[in-house]
């Protein structure tokens, strides 16, 4: 008897060439003989039509947007964008949503104790964090000065109070109900909404935005992770483990972060997915990263200026349409598991 491959293999295989094919173009786009640089104006091709007469030396293979930019260019670039913005936001978003959801599902309520003056030290320095956020518009030199002075000044405190007994005495900390809180007061906002207010306080760059887009798109995965913290902790190997005296940290790292990795395996290509979309919105309505930055978002809002040229939509849409398809096929199913029928 034959062994055929299902469809659902050839899909997948699709699903994987695309994103290789985005992943490499991103990774060469600026050692790529490319006829045009990014975010350069050809005056005598402004809305010109995809031109293919099978010459190499065809000016614009995709067309010109209204402004005059190669449209192959922009997408190119794009995808550089993409993986300059989007992996760095997701990798983020998935570190901050393992810790908390480690922590809060494995020391709940009572469980994390520390002695008191630690606890007046770590949020005098959350404290100081949050208010010099403000003094990013001015520079990242002009915040930093603040921050370290605060931070000192938290940090001698806590040694000061060490002469107290009272403030030695270990207290439990509401890691849970704290995490769990803070997730519920981030997700009361529509993350659109949160996303585009904060990006018009504070200027975006390729160091500012994966930092908005991780830490307000956490929450989710935090979840999935507490949740499945919460199902191992219960198995015996860990009852065994802790019948042995391992310490909590060697439990946490050791015996539950390994058994997280299906869930965040699978979860994560729809993470990326919700990035992807996120940052391409923001730019389609002109609020992400700066105009001359090439991006599929951008390339798209210019068919506002001229909504007859048809190539400003399709191949723009295509691309993060097939993106988006392929993300998808990859979180349904890796791949590698894909069982050959019989």
């Amino acid at each position: 008897m034959t062994l055929q491959k299902p469809a659902l293999f050839w899909q997948h295989v699709l699903a994987i060439g695309w994103l290789g094919l985005v992943l490499v173009l991103g990774a060469s786009a600026v050692w790529l003989p490319l006829p045009y640089p990014p975010a350069t104006s050809d005056a005598l091709a402004l809305s010109s039509p995809p031109q293919w007469d099978g010459a190499l030396s065809a000016p614009h293979w995709l067309g010109t947007d209204a402004l005059g930019r190669d449209v192959l260019t922009e997408l190119i670039y794009g995808c550089r964008t993409l993986l300059l913005v989007s992996l760095p936001a997701t990798l983020l978003l998935t570190a901050v949503g393992i810790w908390l959801g480690s922590v809060a599902g494995y020391w709940a309520t009572t469980g994390l104790r520390w002695a008191r003056r630690y606890w007046l030290a770590l949020a005098g320095f959350l404290l100081c964090t949050v208010a010099n956020v403000p003094l990013l518009r001015i520079g990242v030199g002009t915040a930093l000065l603040p921050w370290l002075l605060w931070s000192g000044l938290c940090a001698s405190l806590a040694w000061l109070l060490g002469y107290s007994r009272w403030w030695r005495q270990p207290g439990a900390f509401p890691i849970d109900s704290l995490v769990l809180g803070s997730a519920a007061l981030l997700g009361s906002v529509p993350r659109l909404v949160l996303v585009l207010a904060i990006a018009a306080v504070l200027p975006l760059s390729f160091i500012s935005m994966p930092l908005l887009l991780g830490l307000t798109c956490w929450p989710g995965m935090m979840r999935l992770v507490r949740a499945e913290v919460l199902r191992i902790r219960q198995l015996p190997y860990i009852e065994a483990a802790r019948a042995l005296g391992l310490p909590n940290r060697r439990i946490l790292a050791r015996h539950i972060l390994p058994g997280l990795w299906p869930v965040v395996r699978a979860a994560f290509p729809f993470y990326l997915t919700l990035i992807v979309t996120t940052e391409t919105t923001i730019s389609f309505l002109g609020v992400g990263l700066p105009a001359e930055t090439a991006s599929w978002g951008h390339l798209l809002s210019t068919a506002r200026l001229a909504p007859t040229n048809w190539w400003l939509i399709v191949f723009p849409g295509f691309c993060l349409v097939g993106t988006i398809i392929s993300l998808r096929f990859l979180a349904q199913k890796p791949v590698f598991s894909v069982p050959i029928l019989k």
